[in-house]
């Protein structure tokens, strides 16, 4: 799908794992309907939220080979100001006309692939590109960047149970694997049925 310049409006939609932030609304989208998040701080001064650090995530820039001056792929995050990705162009001093918006993720990454430039990547979540040899990671003065997950549910006094029982599996050992190296599936012993979270761009 053809990129959009990033004064492009893209339909709010939801993704997975993308590096946000929260908007400037004080009920955040994902507490519209649901009673847990898995993604950037979203606490609020009233504290009907509380967010905790629960994973550290890294930033890195792919593609195919270093360029002197590349056009940078990002998903709809890094429209928003107050964003990591938008966070990382900025360290970078990447002006707006080297930057173009896709719908998602992934088709940021597929169009890094074919050259098109460099994209900003989770890197555990594009691992497995990089290991199948479909984009590099491309070295920068500003990347790796850390950035934090916080799990995000309602004040102790009105989370549900399944959020409470959500925020004490995200503690284990086996919930850290999982976010590390979310498309490498559990034994058939080990399956439960998921739990979904709802994570937005």
């Amino acid at each position: 799908m053809p990129a959009s310049r990033p004064d492009g409006r893209w339909p709010s939609c939801c993704t997975t794992a993308s590096p946000t932030s929260p908007s400037s609304s004080p009920h955040p989208p994902p507490f519209n309907g649901a009673s847990r998040a898995l993604g950037p701080h979203l606490a609020d001064d009233q504290g009907g939220l509380v967010s905790e650090p629960v994973f550290r995530a890294r930033l890195i820039a792919v593609g195919t080979a270093p360029v002197p001056h590349p056009l940078w792929l990002v998903d709809p995050s890094g429209t928003d100001p107050s964003s990591e990705t938008s966070r990382l162009l900025r360290r970078l001093k990447v002006p707006e006309d080297r930057v173009r918006v896709y719908p998602n993720q992934t088709a940021a990454w597929a169009a890094a692939a074919d050259g098109d430039g460099l994209a900003i990547a989770i890197a555990h979540l594009v691992a497995p590109r990089v290991q199948r040899g479909e984009l590099r990671v491309i070295g920068t003065p500003a990347t790796p960047m850390e950035i934090p997950w916080h799990a995000t549910t309602l004040a102790p006094d009105r989370r549900p149970p399944l959020a409470g029982a959500f925020r004490r599996f995200l503690a284990t050992a086996e919930a850290l694997h999982i976010m590390r190296s979310p498309g490498s599936g559990v034994p058939p012993s080990r399956f439960r049925p998921p739990v979904y979270v709802t994570i937005w761009s």
